[in-house]
Parts: C-alpha cells; sequence; structure tokens
C-alpha cells in the first residue's frame, strides 16, 4: 500500500492532541526515517528530530517562548482573541481554539464552559500544560528548519509538510501536534 494511500486513509483519525503522551509506549524505529522522507527537496528545508535527553534544549525553548508570550499582555491578548469558548462562535468564526480540544479533562472542559478563564489564567495553565504535559511528557520533539521564514511560498511549504508529517503519524497510531511558540515569539 503506498504512503498517500495510507495518508489518505488517517485523514479521518487525524486530531491535534493536547493531552499526556503515553509514557510507556516508545516510538517505533523505523518512524523517524519515515518521517525524513517526507521532507522536499525543493524549497529546500530540514527536519531535526530529537529523543531523550537531546530534546531537552528544544523544550527549553519552546516553554520559554511560551512564558514570553504570557509575560507579553499585548500578545496575550491578541492570543486570547482566537479561543472560541462556545459553540456559538465556534460556528461563526470557524477558526481558532477550542475547549474541547484543548482542555483534556472533561471536567475541566466543563467547568471552563460554565466559567470561562480570563486571559491571564488561561494563559497560566498553557505555560503549565506547555511544560508539564506537551513537552513534558512528549517522546519526540521535531523542529522544520527553512532559510527564509517569511518567504509565503516556503512557508505553504513548511505547512504541508507538517500536515503529511501528522497523517503519517497517524497511520501509525501516534499522537501529534504543533507547539509553534517560538516562531510566534521570532514574528
Amino acid at each position: 500500500e503506498s504512503r498517500a494511500s495510507k495518508s489518505f486513509q488517517a485523514i479521518p483519525q487525524r486530531h491535534t492532541h493536547r493531552g499526556a503522551y503515553d509514557a510507556d509506549r516508545e516510538i517505533p524505529e523505523q518512524i523517524p526515517a519515515l518521517m525524513q522522507r517526507e521532507v522536499p527537496q525543493s524549497p529546500p528545508m530540514r527536519l531535526f528530530l530529537f529523543t531523550g535527553r537531546t530534546m531537552h534544549p528544544l523544550a527549553q525553548l519552546i516553554v520559554s517562548a511560551t512564558r514570553a508570550i504570557v509575560a507579553d499582555r499585548q500578545m496575550s491578548k491578541d492570543n486570547a482573541r482566537w479561543f472560541r469558548i462556545n459553540q456559538e462562535a465556534i460556528e461563526q468564526c470557524r477558526d481558532g481554539l477550542t475547549l474541547d480540544a484543548n482542555v483534556t479533562a472533561p471536567l475541566a472542559n466543563f467547568a471552563a464552559k460554565l466559567f470561562p478563564p480570563s486571559a491571564e489564567r488561561a494563559g497560566r495553565h498553557w505555560l503549565r500544560d506547555t511544560e508539564k504535559v506537551h513537552v513534558g511528557t512528549a517522546p519526540l520533539l521535531g523542529m522544520i528548519a527553512v532559510r527564509d521564514l517569511y518567504a509565503r511560498p516556503t512557508a505553504l511549504c513548511v505547512g504541508r509538510l507538517w500536515q503529511r508529517l501528522h497523517l503519517l503519524l497517524t497511520a501509525h497510531d501516534i499522537a501529534a501536534q504543533p507547539l509553534n511558540q517560538p516562531v510566534e515569539r521570532v514574528d
């Protein structure tokens, strides 16, 4: 069966994972090589993958970027504008972040819908989850690197690469999520 066919079949199962990763489950040995095969030759870009202790510098970069976003009053305010608390906002805007996708504990999700958190409180939770859950339990971190961060055609190709990687991981029953906080801070 072709890679394209497996990726196509994975589309309905794909979702952004915001919870803790299973510490008892290892990434199969062939996955990094399969991920590297997805990287296009043009435009030039590289995929860096980190496991074990080699993840620490990237994990710290992601956490420190999240901390900086939360501490930056304007960025925090702008970030909060993307959060869709109720179904009406979700249907009207059809973009942004939702409680159902970001608050994995059912009771906490229910409480947040009844009593939406302030931007400050949501930021504190996001920072805690980024450090303790998202990078704190991840068995693998990756980074897509390009020469020109602001070249729009390259940015589109990076987005396509992320989608192919996400589908590949989904096809192998591996959860994933993008953590783009360092890129947000660059902007």
